[in-house]
Protein backbone atom coordinates (compact mmCIF):
# COMPACT_ATOMS: atom_id res chain seq x y z
CA UNK A 1 0.00 0.00 0.00
CA UNK A 2 1.28 2.96 -0.96
CA UNK A 3 1.27 6.39 1.36
CA UNK A 4 -0.49 9.38 0.66
CA UNK A 5 -2.37 13.00 1.65
CA UNK A 6 -5.31 13.92 0.94
CA UNK A 7 -7.02 17.31 0.70
CA UNK A 8 -10.34 17.42 2.26
CA UNK A 9 -12.71 19.89 4.09
CA UNK A 10 -10.34 20.89 6.97
CA UNK A 11 -7.63 22.34 5.04
CA UNK A 12 -6.08 23.26 8.34
CA UNK A 13 -4.05 20.75 9.32
CA UNK A 14 -2.31 17.38 7.61
CA UNK A 15 -4.25 14.59 6.65
CA UNK A 16 -1.58 11.47 6.63
CA UNK A 17 -3.08 8.31 4.76
CA UNK A 18 -1.42 5.05 3.73
CA UNK A 19 1.33 2.97 4.51
CA UNK A 20 5.11 2.58 3.79
CA UNK A 21 7.91 0.49 4.60
CA UNK A 22 11.22 2.40 4.96
CA UNK A 23 14.78 1.13 5.20
CA UNK A 24 16.55 2.90 8.42
CA UNK A 25 20.48 2.93 7.39
CA UNK A 26 23.46 2.07 10.11
CA UNK A 27 22.97 5.51 10.97
CA UNK A 28 19.48 4.93 11.86
CA UNK A 29 18.24 7.65 9.21
CA UNK A 30 15.07 6.90 7.33
CA UNK A 31 13.14 8.53 4.37
CA UNK A 32 9.92 9.93 5.71
CA UNK A 33 8.12 9.07 2.65
CA UNK A 34 7.22 11.61 -0.11
CA UNK A 35 3.21 11.50 0.35
CA UNK A 36 3.74 11.88 3.92
CA UNK A 37 6.30 15.05 3.19
CA UNK A 38 3.94 16.46 1.12
CA UNK A 39 1.02 16.74 3.19
CA UNK A 40 3.09 19.62 5.20
CA UNK A 41 2.90 22.58 4.41
CA UNK A 42 5.51 24.56 6.17
CA UNK A 43 3.91 27.62 6.22
CA UNK A 44 0.91 26.34 8.02
CA UNK A 45 2.09 23.20 9.53
CA UNK A 46 6.16 24.48 10.17
CA UNK A 47 9.28 22.82 9.24
CA UNK A 48 9.83 21.19 12.27
CA UNK A 49 8.93 17.52 12.79
CA UNK A 50 8.32 15.77 16.41
CA UNK A 51 9.05 12.10 17.50
CA UNK A 52 7.30 10.58 20.30
CA UNK A 53 7.16 7.10 21.77
CA UNK A 54 3.35 6.57 21.62
CA UNK A 55 3.44 5.01 25.07
CA UNK A 56 -0.06 3.11 24.40
CA UNK A 57 1.58 1.07 21.53
CA UNK A 58 5.19 0.47 20.33
CA UNK A 59 5.58 2.66 17.78
CA UNK A 60 6.28 6.26 17.46
CA UNK A 61 4.56 9.54 16.87
CA UNK A 62 5.96 11.53 14.17
CA UNK A 63 3.96 15.18 13.79
CA UNK A 64 4.33 18.34 12.23
CA UNK A 65 5.51 20.76 14.61
CA UNK A 66 2.10 22.73 14.63
CA UNK A 67 0.27 19.43 15.09
CA UNK A 68 2.62 18.46 18.18
CA UNK A 69 1.74 22.07 19.61
CA UNK A 70 -1.92 21.19 19.19
CA UNK A 71 -1.74 17.94 20.87
CA UNK A 72 0.22 19.19 23.89
CA UNK A 73 -2.32 22.31 24.18
CA UNK A 74 -5.23 20.01 23.44
CA UNK A 75 -5.15 16.41 24.98
CA UNK A 76 -1.59 16.85 27.41
CA UNK A 77 -2.59 20.00 29.37
CA UNK A 78 -6.37 19.51 30.37
CA UNK A 79 -5.10 16.25 32.02
CA UNK A 80 -4.16 18.72 34.88
CA UNK A 81 -7.25 20.14 35.04
CA UNK A 82 -9.44 16.58 34.98
CA UNK A 83 -7.03 16.64 38.63
CA UNK A 84 -8.41 19.96 39.97
CA UNK A 85 -4.74 20.61 40.61
CA UNK A 86 -2.22 22.94 38.81
CA UNK A 87 0.73 20.96 38.91
CA UNK A 88 -2.03 17.32 38.40
CA UNK A 89 -2.00 14.45 40.09
CA UNK A 90 1.12 12.25 40.38
CA UNK A 91 -0.30 10.08 37.17
CA UNK A 92 -0.55 12.81 35.05
CA UNK A 93 2.70 14.18 36.16
CA UNK A 94 4.29 10.80 35.32
CA UNK A 95 2.74 10.42 32.20
CA UNK A 96 3.79 13.81 30.83
CA UNK A 97 7.19 13.15 31.76
CA UNK A 98 7.43 9.96 30.10
CA UNK A 99 5.60 11.26 27.08
CA UNK A 100 6.80 14.91 26.55
CA UNK A 101 10.53 13.84 28.12
CA UNK A 102 10.98 11.48 25.30
CA UNK A 103 10.16 13.48 22.73
CA UNK A 104 12.43 15.22 20.31
CA UNK A 105 12.36 17.57 17.46
CA UNK A 106 14.02 16.15 14.22
CA UNK A 107 14.58 17.86 10.64
CA UNK A 108 14.63 16.43 7.62
CA UNK A 109 17.23 16.64 5.13
CA UNK A 110 17.45 17.59 1.85
CA UNK A 111 16.79 13.80 0.76
CA UNK A 112 13.31 14.10 3.33
CA UNK A 113 15.23 11.62 5.95
CA UNK A 114 15.31 12.16 9.75
CA UNK A 115 17.31 10.31 12.17
CA UNK A 116 15.97 8.11 14.82
CA UNK A 117 17.03 8.41 17.91
CA UNK A 118 18.42 5.40 19.67
CA UNK A 119 16.24 5.57 22.87
CA UNK A 120 13.16 5.68 20.68
CA UNK A 121 14.11 3.25 18.86
CA UNK A 122 14.77 1.38 21.50
CA UNK A 123 11.54 1.67 23.06
CA UNK A 124 9.64 1.10 19.57
CA UNK A 125 11.43 -1.67 18.89
CA UNK A 126 12.37 -0.14 15.51
CA UNK A 127 15.78 -1.83 13.84
CA UNK A 128 16.74 -1.71 10.78
CA UNK A 129 13.23 -1.78 8.87
CA UNK A 130 10.01 0.80 9.61
CA UNK A 131 6.61 0.99 8.86
CA UNK A 132 5.06 4.67 7.99
CA UNK A 133 0.94 4.61 8.74
CA UNK A 134 -1.10 7.33 8.44
CA UNK A 135 -3.18 7.98 11.23
CA UNK A 136 -5.41 10.55 9.24
CA UNK A 137 -5.32 13.73 10.76
CA UNK A 138 -1.87 15.64 12.95
CA UNK A 139 0.56 12.38 12.85
CA UNK A 140 1.54 9.47 11.37
CA UNK A 141 2.90 6.18 13.35
CA UNK A 142 6.55 4.49 12.54
CA UNK A 143 6.51 1.05 13.63
CA UNK A 144 8.59 -2.06 13.26
CA UNK A 145 6.77 -3.98 10.57
CA UNK A 146 6.67 -7.48 12.65
CA UNK A 147 5.58 -5.45 15.90
CA UNK A 148 2.60 -3.89 14.26
CA UNK A 149 1.77 -7.20 11.83
CA UNK A 150 1.49 -8.73 15.33
CA UNK A 151 -0.20 -6.10 17.37
CA UNK A 152 -2.97 -6.17 14.12
CA UNK A 153 -3.43 -10.27 14.55
CA UNK A 154 -4.59 -9.82 18.23
CA UNK A 155 -7.17 -7.44 17.16
CA UNK A 156 -10.36 -8.74 15.72
CA UNK A 157 -11.45 -4.65 13.50
CA UNK A 158 -14.89 -6.55 12.37
CA UNK A 159 -15.94 -6.23 16.05
CA UNK A 160 -14.19 -2.94 16.59
CA UNK A 161 -16.03 -1.45 13.80
CA UNK A 162 -19.44 -2.63 14.81
CA UNK A 163 -18.57 -1.24 18.64
CA UNK A 164 -17.19 2.17 17.60
CA UNK A 165 -20.29 2.41 14.67
CA UNK A 166 -23.08 0.93 15.76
Amino acid sequence: MSAGALSGDDTSRPLFVGSQLQKIDEKRRVAIPKPHRDAVVPARDGSTFFLLHAVVDRCLWLMPERSFLRFVRTTVGPLREKTGSGIGSEMVRAFESRLLGEARAVEPDKQGRIVLPQELCELSGITDESEFRGTGYDRVEIWNPSTRRERDSKIDYERMARELFG
